[in-house]
């Protein structure tokens, strides 16, 4: 019997390759110089060979699912999505998230709209609510096989949260994921850039923050993609044709998204 590799296929396992070879590995030397002093509660996330299920994740604010979200409305409305269950990829996040289904409703249609999803994505969210949501819908009720997930700008703009605490929300929400979806592949985004010009105080913050959530990819269900920089200029500026807030997308900042992670989701999906 003759087996045959796709091109899908080959294009899935390319994709994988690059998203391995791109994830930041440093030396321990630059690894010593990225940590930032904490307690002895929050373990350091760039310790090498560290997976998701070996940190121990203290109870912190980002850590621990806080019920206060906003758009409780657009959440029932999701919840009753799921609870029809088929659902192959999930989205995750806060209103960047969010508004693919505003600003980049006919973004999404392009590359997602023949696929069966459900984007939980919701303004204002911090990773706690994202937690507090991955409880409160009927996760058995689907089997997804793609989840997206950027997270942490409201931790870090609104609640000042340090990128120690940023990053282990994340990997709280991870491990959550992990736990309700065993089989599904993890995309988790870095935060994107905000604040219109490249020495913006939240810059560093960010790139810190990515620095540390970067180091919760095992390369097998959980990848790590940075896309940040696609939506700057040459000069680390934040146009406002992509972020005229600079901060939330425009339809054209939405199709460097979908252009960067469609193909990749697909061939999850596709598997």
């Amino acid at each position: 019997m003759r087996h045959y590799f796709s091109f899908s296929s080959l294009f899935c396992v390319l994709s994988l390759l690059t998203l391995t070879l791109s994830s930041p590995v440093l030396s321990a030397e630059e690894a010593t110089d990225q940590q930032i002093p904490i307690t002895s509660a929050a373990p350091q996330l760039s310790a090498p060979s560290v997976t998701v299920n070996e940190i121990k994740i203290p109870n912190l604010s980002t850590t621990i699912p806080a019920a206060d979200i906003h758009h409780a409305d657009r959440f029932e409305e999701k919840t009753a999505i799921i609870e029809k269950g088929r659902i192959d990829l999930v989205f995750l996040g806060d209103s960047i998230t969010h508004f693919w289904d505003v600003a980049g409703a006919s973004v999404q249609e392009t590359y997602f709209g023949d696929l069966r999803r459900v984007n939980l994505g919701l303004g204002w969210n911090c990773t706690q609510h994202v937690l507090w949501e991955l409880e409160n819908i009927q996760a058995d009720r689907i089997s997804p096989k793609a989840i997206m997930l950027m997270i942490g700008t409201n931790n870090i703009g609104n609640k000042k949260n340090t990128p120690e605490e940023v990053a282990l929300g994340n990997a709280a929400i991870i491990r959550k994921v992990q736990a309700l979806w065993p089989d599904a592949k993890i995309l988790v985004l870095g935060i994107f850039p905000r604040g219109n010009l490249a020495d913006h105080p939240h810059r560093a913050i960010i790139q810190e923050t990515n620095g540390k959530i970067a180091k919760l990819a095992d390369h097998k269900n959980v990848f790590y993609l940075d896309i940040g920089e696609r939506f700057l200029n040459e000069d680390g500026v934040l146009p406002k044709n992509i972020a005229p807030d600079f901060l939330h997308l425009t339809p054209a900042g939405y199709e460097i998204w979908g252009k960067a992670v469609a193909p990749l989701l697909r061939c999850w999906i596709a598997e």
